[in-house]
């Protein structure tokens, strides 16, 4: 109980401190609950206790606009503000309640989208219905999501069932993934082995369509001129066929009797009927994303991937022996007088013995070796990321003599009698004697795909976005093709066309005018020089497809 100090009518608590009691407000003692109490604007006119909000009197309509705010003294104000929190939280409470019933129909949305997005990822095709069902499956799945957004509880059943179903797809995906990592060939046909096994597989059979014409190796032929046999489709081509690889596609077509061999980054090499894109054969060169152009002589199919130069029996895809080298890497080889010539990416050259797979020698280049060795008579020609321009005997591997150019090449040089051509990195086109390798012209127009060499015209791919047509003996221009888009892909010579990849556009351009005579447009980027034979295009793209278009005429 409290006491008053002597002298001093304030009461003291317990513990000997004043006891602080606030005074009633003015007009007595207020009854009830105060709580926490309004403001107010009250009417000069009639009295009337308006809420803070009203700037006119809700009795009378007089203005209120000036009037202080006043603290309610109501007894009963306090307690009606409570009354109405407490209504409000009432009211929103029954909504959280109600709500969950709206979301009564998620469930079904969410089931069924992740049954279309799984199917979608099950699905090998890569043409528009599984992107449309991949599409109907995530906006199902978002929708269903969004209408339970309220409910707690069905938020967490759906989190345990989006895990269970994240598992359920990585578990369909390494399923496919090994289930599927070697396409599966014609029924006819044996799959090939895993990367280091023999490909054994059937004959085609006789009598079958066989395209005519030949492109051997990158480039054509050893000298590399990008000169195509032709002829070329004469209108917008459409597509005749199409075959998945299962991965981008950075190599060019190598085409004999009647077959198509090409590499993808999926690390394995095709043999393709070039009539009717059925696949032959197929072999899995390893785990390495494969840049080189296969090149085929003798009925013997030779490829680099991975540390490897690898020989394989054209027909039946048995590999005959393998070259243990240096990193490939994009290095195609290039076959002449029994030897196969290639370069690798940590600054080597071989040539190998074409039959039994020995090496006959090897070269430290000072520099990697990104291109296609070139023959010019007894010398191979080819240039490094350093920026030399070596002559090599292909006898015995000894340089005959270096040219030092401004810029790293990783283009091929294409080889016409004496004179050879090449881009380098720096933008630059050079004319070089093959003979000592002394500079005949240089031209402000290069990149780092390999020109190509027409009748009277050399076709180059520049790094601001142009075709140029220049003029072999001086270098000086002669027309230029806007493409747009800076090529990937080197161009080749058709006849009177200029064949070259711009981004997703394939273009034919008049060799005689540089005027754009028809393009085809694929759906993803372009990387792969063209192989032009027999009215046909054969190339590859990002998208892991190697194409075959024609004119609609031939393809009736």
């Amino acid at each position: 109980m409290s006491q008053a100090e002597p002298g001093n009518s304030r009461p003291l608590s317990p513990l000997g401190g004043h006891v602080h009691r606030p005074a009633p407000p003015s007009g007595g003692p207020p009854t009830g609950y105060l709580g926490s109490r309004p403001r107010v604007r009250i009417c000069p006119e009639c009295h009337f206790h308006n809420p803070e909000k009203n700037l006119f009197c809700a009795n009378c309509g007089a203005s209120l606009a000036d009037l202080p705010l006043t603290t309610e003294t109501s007894a009963d104000a306090g307690r009606r503000q409570l009354i109405e929190k407490l209504e409000r939280a009432r009211r929103e409470e029954l909504g959280r309640r109600a709500r969950p019933s709206r979301t009564a129909a998620a469930g079904p949305f969410v089931a069924l989208g992740f049954v279309l997005f799984i199917f979608a990822v099950w699905m090998t095709d890569d043409d528009w219905p599984r992107y449309l069902i991949w599409l109907a499956g995530v906006l199902l799945l978002g929708f269903g999501l969004w209408r339970m957004r309220y409910d707690l509880d069905g938020l967490r059943r759906a989190g345990a069932a989006i895990g269970l179903a994240t598992a359920a797809v990585l578990l369909l995906i390494g399923a496919r993934s090994f289930g599927t990592g070697n396409p599966a060939p014609p029924p006819t046909q044996q799959a090939a082995g895993l990367a280091g096994t023999p490909a054994v597989v059937a004959t085609p059979a006789p009598g079958e369509h066989q395209l005519a014409g030949s492109m051997p190796m990158l480039g054509v032929n050893p000298a590399h001129t990008f000169r195509q046999p032709g002829p070329a489709p004469t209108t917008n081509p459409a597509i005749a066929w199409r075959f998945d690889t299962g991965g981008e596609i950075y190599s060019a077509p190598a085409l004999a009797n009647g077959t198509l061999y090409i590499t993808s980054k999926s690390g394995a090499l095709y043999a393709i009927d070039a009539a009717t894109g059925k696949q032959r054969w197929t072999y899995q060169l390893g785990d390495y994303v494969v840049r080189s152009s296969p090149a085929v002589a003798d009925g013997t199919v030779y490829v680099g991937g991975g540390f490897n130069l690898y020989a394989f029996d054209a027909a039946t895809g048995k590999e005959r022996w393998r070259f243990p080298m240096h990193y490939a890497g994009q290095s195609s080889p290039t076959v002449a007088d029994g030897q196969v010539f290639i370069g690798s990416q940590e600054g080597y050259l071989y040539a190998v013995n074409a039959h039994t797979g020995q090496v006959t020698w090897q070269l430290d280049t000072d520099g990697l070796v990104f291109a296609s060795p070139a023959i010019a008579g007894s010398n191979l020609i080819v240039g490094t990321d350093s920026g030399n321009l070596m002559s090599i005997t292909m006898s015995d591997g000894q340089v005959t003599w270096r040219q030092a150019l401004d810029g790293p090449v990783f283009a091929s040089v294409v080889v016409d009698g004496s004179t050879g051509y090449v881009t380098a990195s720096n933008g630059f086109t050079y004319g070089i004697s093959l003979q000592d390798g002394t500079m005949l012209w240089r031209a402000p127009i290069g990149g780092d795909v390999s020109p190509a060499l027409g009748s009277d015209v050399l076709a180059v791919a520049a790094k601001d976005g142009g075709i140029y047509g220049l003029d072999p003996k001086t270098g000086a221009t002669k027309w230029l093709f806007p493409a747009g888009a800076t090529s990937l892909a080197s161009p080749v010579s058709a006849g009177n066309y200029v064949v070259v990849g711009g981004d997703r556009n394939l273009y034919a351009i008049d060799a005689r005018t540089g005027a754009r005579a028809w393009y085809f447009l694929a759906s993803d980027t372009i990387e792969s020089p063209a192989t032009v034979v027999g009215g046909y295009v054969f190339f590859g793209s990002r998208d892991g497809f190697l194409y075959a278009v024609n004119d609609l005429s031939a393809g009736s």
